[in-house]
């Protein structure tokens, strides 16, 4: 969701790193590959899991700002909350196209439509 909705407030994205549709939701592979061995559905991440070459410091504070405001805004949800959401939302379900919901999919979910989907959200001013 950060980076979806960094992509509706500014166009730009916040990772520059892609989501596939798969079965439980929006998935970045290489996340999902630093984890897989470690971690299981819905595991909790914690301070320990922030790799050691992370810098906080390297984010702006907009970055950061944003993150937090994400955070704040979904950290309430259980995995399981989550992947109903984002089951109901534009993106992952064009991206999946005519597959069933328990078929695997590695397509990915195109950014101009994170962006115009969540952008298309936001309150008007």
């Amino acid at each position: 969701y950060s980076e979806a909705w960094r992509l509706a407030f500014t166009g730009q994205p916040l990772t520059g790193e892609r989501f596939q549709a798969w079965v439980h939701g929006p998935v970045n592979r290489p996340t999902y590959d630093r984890f897989k061995d470690q971690k299981v559905l819905y595991s909790e991440v914690t301070p320990s899991d922030v790799a050691q070459s992370f810098r906080f410091e390297n984010l702006t504070e907009e970055q950061r700002d944003h993150i937090d405001s994400v955070l704040e805004a979904y950290g309430q949800f259980s995995g399981t909350e989550l992947e109903i959401m984002t089951h109901r939302e534009e993106p992952w379900i064009k991206a999946r196209g005519d597959r069933s919901p328990s078929e695997r999919c590695d397509e990915l979910i195109s950014s101009n439509l994170m962006r115009d989907y969540y952008k298309a959200r936001l309150p008007k001013a």
